[in-house]
């Protein structure tokens, strides 16, 4: 059993199912050996990725998007089987990340016949994440794009987002103590990047790296409405670091508490209230990427 496929068929509005059928009729015709498993909730998709760890395939390819790339990913961390994407989820920012290509066909070739990269995960304590996570502002967008906005996909179920929660937010009390010392300001939102981009392309931490054994910190300081409108647009090239209200640097692990109620999201899934501690985990996960990446 050469390949172990792992679908999610609920991902992408119902699009990961047909994908992972087109994958099965590419391995099928290439003569290889693969077992297909479908997944019947987040925790049974950590689940089957665990069993795949176990098992003497000797790849794993995850068809799905960001959420269900998250949770396959809990199950294969530490272990030294390759795991392979097919993107067919709503933001695909992994995908974005590694220069995946889009169509299943490209996207299998990759899985097949790509390089092999060590990544760095962020440990929250509960699960990883191997994207973006954040609190605050940020984290009641994402919870209300996953949930309130259905009928938009990628980038746009994120704009809606933004502009549904804007006016009802209030800035949060945060604390970060990190590597260099203690962080205590009210905050719009704060995130901790491993990756470059989240909401279907937003490049919020545009100087991330998910092998450098860092997390990029970016915290939007207190703003008021007018001036966030205004920075929105620039997230999209990175042009938003020159902001006043914006304050970055690395760590390696984070402690975030604060008085007032705050969520922390990783990969755009809910994982836990803060408090929290994050620490990257160095070359964690064995990822199959294209050649230039």
């Amino acid at each position: 059993m050469p390949v172990f496929l792992l679908v999610n068929p609920k991902a992408g509005g119902g699009r990961a199912g047909p994908a992972a059928r087109e994958a099965a009729e590419l391995l099928r015709n290439k003569g290889l050996d693969f077992v297909l498993r479908e997944s019947k909730s987040a925790e049974n998709l950590t689940e089957l990725a665990a069993q795949a760890a176990r098992s003497d395939c000797d790849r794993v390819i995850v068809v799905g998007g960001d959420g269900t790339w998250h949770y396959a990913l809990n199950g294969l961390a530490y272990t030294d089987k390759p795991v392979a994407l097919i993107p067919c989820g709503r933001g695909n920012d992994f995908r974005r990340n590694i220069n995946l290509p889009e169509k299943v066909t490209q996207a299998v070739e990759v899985a097949l016949h790509g390089r092999i990269k060590e990544l760095d995960l962020v440990w929250t304590g509960l699960r990883h994440y191997i994207g973006v996570g954040g609190v605050g502002f940020d984290s009641e967008v994402t919870e209300c794009a996953n949930t309130q906005v259905p009928i938009f996909t990628g980038t746009l179920a994120y704009t809606v987002a933004v502009f549904y929660k804007l006016f009802a937010f209030k800035p949060k009390k945060l604390t970060i103590i990190h590597d260099h010392g203690v962080y205590e300001n009210k905050v719009m939102f704060a995130v901790f990047g491993n990756s470059k981009s989240y909401g279907g392309g937003m490049m919020i931490t545009p100087e991330a790296e998910m092998d450098d054994g860092l997390i990029d910190v970016l915290i939007v300081e207190e703003i008021g409405v007018p001036s966030l409108l205004a920075t929105l647009p620039k997230v999209f090239s990175g042009r938003h670091l020159s902001h006043p209200a914006v304050t970055t640097f690395r760590t390696t692990r984070a402690e975030i508490s604060s008085p007032d109620k705050m969520d922390l999201y990783g990969d755009g899934e809910y994982i836990q209230p803060v408090p929290a501690t994050l620490e990257i985990r160095p070359k964690a996960l064995k990822v199959l990427v294209p050649a230039g990446a």
